[in-house]
């Protein structure tokens, strides 16, 4: 009788392990981010420094880009910069960022953007953040809940 509780018992934990390995590799391949797991402050530190948005075909693409914009990342302030063609930096928004983790998706939270054309589009929102690499920064956001838009930047030394 104690050998097949046991067998019984063998047997649930074969089972348990087989669904525990099934729902795992699934959470896994289910995450979008190339951000996964990765730490806030890791986060936080991957996103310091310049930015250049990557041109895009959508109006938001067209108002986060322009030849000499930038978006400097510091320490919980966020600043986009014109650079003009003396090579000074000339504000045109200023405001903040906060970085958010959960087990599968990481966001970036802007807010207290002022000027017409970044309030207009409605860039003060929480964005996922959909790739944080060496090099570059992929957002996707729903911006005044009109629909789903993504921004891709490069990093660049400035």
């Amino acid at each position: 009788d104690t050998v097949s509780h046991f067998i019984i018992f063998s047997n649930s934990m074969n089972s348990f392990r087989i669904l525990f390995a099934i729902i795992f590799i699934t959470v896994l391949s289910s995450c979008e981010s190339k951000t996964f797991l990765r730490s806030k402050k890791k986060l936080d530190k991957d996103l310091q420094g310049y930015w250049c948005p990557i041109q895009g075909t959508s109006s938001y693409g067209t108002v986060a880009f322009n030849n000499n914009i930038l978006w400097h990342f510091d320490n919980g302030e966020i600043s986009i910069i014109k650079v003009n063609d003396n090579g000074d930096d000339v504000p045109v928004d200023k405001g903040h960022y906060s970085i958010d983790t959960k087990i599968d998706s990481d966001f970036l939270t802007i807010s207290d953007l002022n000027s017409a054309e970044y309030l207009t589009y409605g860039f003060n929102v929480k964005w996922d953040i959909i790739d944080l690499q060496k090099n570059n920064l992929n957002l996707s956001g729903t911006p005044k809940n009109n629909g789903k838009i993504q921004i891709e930047f490069s990093k660049i030394e400035h």
